[in-house]
């Protein structure tokens, strides 16, 4: 088996790829509910309910960045896009429609400036 670089996956919003992504995390939760009863002899009993995801990332703002740009506008405009996480491998990925729920810039006076987005699945996220 080897080894996969965050260095070789990719995320692309409505089909273009997200280039200065630094750091990036994925996140898939389902909420949890509470089936608890006195047939359960003291332990809790836990199930899974409504699925959720989201993405969060950091990207190194680079002037003349249109994917920035795009994700911005879609912020802005409260409108969602295609979201595909995927390997260079072809192995993995996962694809859905999302939502950017925030965007923070961070402007260090010893580095690059960057900026920490959110994005929000609307509805299921599936295997591509």
């Amino acid at each position: 088996m080897a080894m996969i670089r965050g260095l070789d996956c990719s995320v692309t919003w409505d089909s273009a790829e997200i280039l200065y992504i630094r750091d990036c995390n994925l996140e898939l939760t389902a909420d949890e509910i509470d089936n608890t009863s006195r047939a359960s002899a003291g332990w809790k009993d836990t199930r899974p309910g409504l699925l959720n995801w989201r993405m969060s990332a950091t990207l190194v703002r680079e002037t003349g960045d249109t994917a920035y740009d795009t994700l911005q506008a879609a912020f802005l405009a409260k409108t969602s896009g295609a979201v595909v996480f995927d390997e260079d491998s072809g192995s993995w990925g996962l694809t859905g429609t999302a939502y950017v729920t925030e965007l923070r810039r961070s402007e260090p006076i010893d580095g690059v400036v960057t900026i920490d987005i959110t994005l929000v699945g609307a509805g299921a996220i599936t295997t591509v």
